[in-house]
This record gives structure tokens, sequence and C-alpha cells, in this order.
């Protein structure tokens, strides 16, 4: 199963989101936050255009943390059960060529 498969299934909220494979069996989830700025004492900045005119600024930027988590366990599940399904249907290819096409 590719990250892109796996972003999709979480319903990610942009393309380019990291994967992380996590213990257990939790199905993709979007966690994290987003970026912003906050003080140097720790509050958020909610407009941080705001204080841009001043020339200083004790604005800190934090990155985001956004990620998309998978648990190891749904993940072989996904992949078993992806594997089953192309075998079902090269047999059933198979027989196809065998009858002559159904």
């Amino acid at each position: 199963m590719t990250d892109r498969e796996i972003r999709r299934l979480a319903n990610a909220s942009r393309s380019n989101l990291a994967v992380h494979v996590v213990p257990g069996c939790r199905s993709p989830k979007e966690v994290g936050h987003s970026w912003y700025y906050e003080t140097k004492g720790g509050t958020e900045i909610r407009h941080p255009s705001a204080y841009g005119k001043f020339g200083w600024s004790n604005m800190v930027y934090v990155s985001s943390t956004r990620r998309v988590e998978v648990g190891a366990a749904w993940l072989r599940a996904q992949v078993e059960v992806k594997r089953i399904a192309a075998i079902s249907c090269a047999r059933l290819a198979i027989c196809e060529s065998e009858e002559g096409g159904l």
C-alpha cells in the first residue's frame, strides 16, 4: 500500500504529509497541528502580520507537526487483503482462459 493510498484513506488535508507507522491496529488518521507564531513566552500570536511594521519582534515560528499515522497491524491486514484479492483475480483469469472466457 502506497503513501498516497494511505493519505487518501485518512482524508488528509494535503498530499505531501508524511506517513508514520505506529504500533497497533489504528486506521489512517491525520494528527498534529499546523504552523503558527508565538511569543518567546509561549503565547500564540493570532495575527503575526500586525507585528511586522515595528521592526523589533519577539515572534518565534513554530513549524507544523501534521502527519498521517497508521497502525502496523492495520497496514499488514490491508496488504494481506490486497494480496488475497490479487491471487483470486489471477485464479479467475486462469479459470476464464481454460473455459474459453465466460
